[in-house]
């Protein structure tokens, strides 16, 4: 099994699915959505 296999089970499973609504609860908040843009545009400007 792969890696990419391990983290697909992981993510299906109840932790995983855990993690995801914990990161989206988090994205939806204004303030880190804004960091996240705010370090994807530095990531960018370095390419």
């Amino acid at each position: 099994m792969t890696l990419a296999d391990h983290i697909r089970r992981f993510l299906r499973g109840p932790q995983g699915q855990q993690l995801i609504s914990r990161a989206r609860r988090e994205l939806a908040k204004p303030q880190n959505r804004r960091r996240i843009m705010q370090v994807v545009a530095r990531v960018r400007r370095r390419r």
